[in-house]
Protein backbone atom coordinates (compact mmCIF):
# COMPACT_ATOMS: atom_id res chain seq x y z
CA UNK A 1 0.00 0.00 0.00
CA UNK A 2 1.75 3.26 -0.79
CA UNK A 3 0.93 5.91 1.79
CA UNK A 4 -0.29 9.71 0.98
CA UNK A 5 2.15 12.47 2.43
CA UNK A 6 1.27 13.76 5.70
CA UNK A 7 -0.06 17.03 4.04
CA UNK A 8 -2.76 14.92 1.80
CA UNK A 9 -4.05 13.46 5.37
CA UNK A 10 -3.91 16.55 7.06
CA UNK A 11 -5.99 18.22 4.07
CA UNK A 12 -8.62 15.68 4.25
CA UNK A 13 -8.76 15.33 7.53
CA UNK A 14 -9.01 19.35 8.37
CA UNK A 15 -11.58 19.56 5.71
CA UNK A 16 -13.69 16.99 6.74
CA UNK A 17 -13.38 18.22 10.46
CA UNK A 18 -14.33 21.59 9.41
CA UNK A 19 -17.55 20.63 7.72
CA UNK A 20 -18.03 17.78 9.88
CA UNK A 21 -22.01 17.39 10.16
CA UNK A 22 -22.52 16.49 6.64
CA UNK A 23 -19.68 14.74 5.99
CA UNK A 24 -20.66 12.60 9.24
CA UNK A 25 -24.55 12.75 8.08
CA UNK A 26 -23.80 11.66 4.91
CA UNK A 27 -22.00 8.73 6.00
CA UNK A 28 -24.50 8.15 8.55
CA UNK A 29 -27.21 7.79 5.41
CA UNK A 30 -25.20 5.13 4.00
CA UNK A 31 -24.75 3.05 6.87
CA UNK A 32 -21.12 3.59 7.77
CA UNK A 33 -20.15 5.36 10.91
CA UNK A 34 -16.73 7.13 9.81
CA UNK A 35 -15.19 7.30 13.21
CA UNK A 36 -15.15 3.12 13.37
CA UNK A 37 -12.81 3.33 10.27
CA UNK A 38 -9.21 3.02 9.77
CA UNK A 39 -7.57 5.70 8.95
CA UNK A 40 -6.84 4.03 5.06
CA UNK A 41 -10.24 3.89 4.63
CA UNK A 42 -11.32 6.89 6.18
CA UNK A 43 -9.28 9.03 3.94
CA UNK A 44 -10.70 7.27 0.87
CA UNK A 45 -14.18 8.12 2.45
CA UNK A 46 -13.37 11.23 2.87
CA UNK A 47 -12.01 11.86 -0.77
CA UNK A 48 -15.24 10.11 -2.36
CA UNK A 49 -17.21 12.33 -0.42
CA UNK A 50 -14.98 15.85 -1.36
CA UNK A 51 -15.14 14.71 -5.07
CA UNK A 52 -18.58 13.58 -5.49
CA UNK A 53 -19.76 14.17 -8.54
CA UNK A 54 -16.98 16.65 -10.12
CA UNK A 55 -16.00 16.66 -13.39
CA UNK A 56 -12.48 15.49 -14.60
CA UNK A 57 -10.98 18.97 -14.73
CA UNK A 58 -12.27 20.00 -11.44
CA UNK A 59 -10.95 16.50 -9.77
CA UNK A 60 -7.43 16.99 -11.41
CA UNK A 61 -7.41 20.56 -10.45
CA UNK A 62 -8.54 18.92 -6.38
CA UNK A 63 -6.09 16.28 -6.46
CA UNK A 64 -2.97 19.01 -7.73
CA UNK A 65 -3.88 21.20 -4.71
CA UNK A 66 -4.13 18.20 -2.50
CA UNK A 67 -0.82 16.88 -3.48
CA UNK A 68 1.46 19.98 -3.49
CA UNK A 69 3.81 20.12 -0.83
CA UNK A 70 3.72 22.42 2.08
CA UNK A 71 6.78 25.32 1.48
CA UNK A 72 7.84 24.03 5.29
CA UNK A 73 7.90 20.14 4.01
CA UNK A 74 11.67 18.79 4.36
CA UNK A 75 11.29 16.20 1.60
CA UNK A 76 15.00 14.69 1.33
CA UNK A 77 15.06 13.41 4.98
CA UNK A 78 11.26 12.50 5.66
CA UNK A 79 10.88 10.11 8.09
CA UNK A 80 8.15 7.42 7.32
CA UNK A 81 5.66 6.80 10.39
CA UNK A 82 4.89 3.00 10.95
CA UNK A 83 1.69 1.66 10.59
CA UNK A 84 0.88 1.47 14.01
CA UNK A 85 1.88 5.26 14.73
CA UNK A 86 -0.45 6.35 12.21
CA UNK A 87 -3.22 4.50 13.63
CA UNK A 88 -2.70 5.80 16.58
CA UNK A 89 -2.71 9.11 15.59
CA UNK A 90 -5.62 8.75 13.85
CA UNK A 91 -7.42 7.06 16.42
CA UNK A 92 -6.35 9.85 18.96
CA UNK A 93 -8.13 12.80 16.62
CA UNK A 94 -10.76 10.88 16.22
CA UNK A 95 -11.54 10.46 19.65
CA UNK A 96 -11.00 14.44 20.55
CA UNK A 97 -13.32 14.94 17.22
CA UNK A 98 -15.88 12.29 19.24
CA UNK A 99 -15.46 14.18 22.84
CA UNK A 100 -16.32 17.51 21.22
CA UNK A 101 -19.13 16.59 19.52
CA UNK A 102 -20.82 14.39 22.34
CA UNK A 103 -20.00 17.74 24.11
CA UNK A 104 -21.74 19.97 21.74
CA UNK A 105 -25.17 17.53 21.30
CA UNK A 106 -25.55 17.50 25.54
Amino acid sequence: MVRPPYWVVQRLVVTVVAHWPEFHGRCLLRGLDPLELPLPSFLDVAYAWLTDGAEAKDRARFDFALQIPPPSADLADRDEWSDDQLDGGFARAMQAVKGHRDATDG
